[in-house]
């Protein structure tokens, strides 16, 4: 895969990657060149879509988990309203798991964007993220649009909102055209990920 070998991560982890992704070498090299190196300025939102089956969940959570990169990992049919899903963001920022000892509380209580954008930076300055990416990745993010008209054009500008080095990446079935709120939002970059039996 000589195209990884420009890549700044470890020769180790890009062989494992290499074997853990087959057939999505162009894909794995497009978003390893977009992650960049950790501390290097990101692109703030990546849009990925493709039908069920082509591997797009599997070869973002094995880069992710392989190169050992800062992330969230967020199913939108299971996170259903705004609440829940900054929550969840939050909680897996701060390794906080709601249980019996917690009376399965979150970490923070978040109900709003505002507070969610303010409990975000405090998250990342806490855990001391705020020289590398953090990569928050909505899985399902089509669901995204039946929740608030301000939660779509927000994710795609937290990096700005926010002040950090912060990358959303949307996870669907259906084209940016289709998924397009009608509002002016900032435009994602798009990885397109093909059936396997049409190559790509």
């Amino acid at each position: 895969m000589s195209a990884l070998e420009l890549s700044p991560y470890p020769g180790d982890k890009l062989q494992s990657l290499e074997k853990l992704a087959l057939c999505r070498e162009s894909q794995l090299s497009m978003l390893l060149t977009l992650f960049g190196e950790r501390s290097h300025l990101s692109f703030p939102s990546i849009f990925i879509y493709g039908h069920t089956g082509t591997g797009k969940t599997y070869v973002l959570q094995t880069a992710l988990r392989t190169l050992e990169l800062p992330h969230v990992f967020v199913n939108c049919v299971e996170c259903y309203t705004a609440r829940i899903l900054f929550e969840e963001i939050l909680n897996q920022l701060y390794n906080h798991c709601p249980g019996p000892e917690n009376e399965f509380s979150s970490y923070e209580r978040c109900d709003t964007f505002n507070e969610f954008v303010r409990f975000f930076k405090r998250a990342t300055a806490s855990r001391g993220l705020r020289n590398e990416t953090v990569y928050i990745v909505l899985d399902k993010a089509d669901l995204l649009r039946e929740m608030d008209a301000n939660l779509l054009p927000g994710f795609l500008r937290l990096q700005e909102l926010t002040g950090d080095n912060v990358t959303v990446i949307l996870l669907t079935e259906i084209a940016w055209e289709t998924f397009r709120p009608n509002t002016g939002c900032f435009e994602p970059l798009t990885i397109y990920f093909a059936d396997y039996s049409k190559g790509g």
